[in-house]
């Protein structure tokens, strides 16, 4: 089991390497629930919180934590123990899932 420190050290790193990637994200909330906020690459603001056995990304709207026009949970054993590996392929996973959805990115997907 890593402890606090090492849990905020992991995050950190991951966080580098999704600013490297055009993320603009802050960790809100290290301790239950988990919490990530920003922007997503393609513009739109996301919530990301991972408590209990459930992951959820929200994306879009003016604040997603609080609703979100696009929205995914997938569960995941002790959520709200989520270390950095698995959460940042977690949310990367949503983001992809999203970015099929997103017309600034998908035009085919617009009506």
């Amino acid at each position: 089991m890593t402890t606090r420190g090492e849990d905020r050290r992991e995050w950190d790193a991951a966080l580098v390497s999704l600013h490297a990637a055009g993320w603009q994200v802050a960790l809100t909330c290290l301790t239950a629930p988990l919490q990530l906020e920003g922007v997503l690459p393609c513009g739109e603001q996301f919530y990301f919180r991972s408590r209990h056995d459930e992951v959820l990304l929200a994306v879009g709207g003016d604040d997603p934590a609080d609703f979100a026009p696009w929205e995914r949970t997938v569960s995941h054993g002790n959520a709200s123990r989520l270390s950095a590996e698995p959460g940042l392929r977690l949310l990367l996973d949503l983001a992809a899932d999203h970015r099929m959805s997103c017309p600034r990115i998908n035009p085919s997907t617009s009506t």
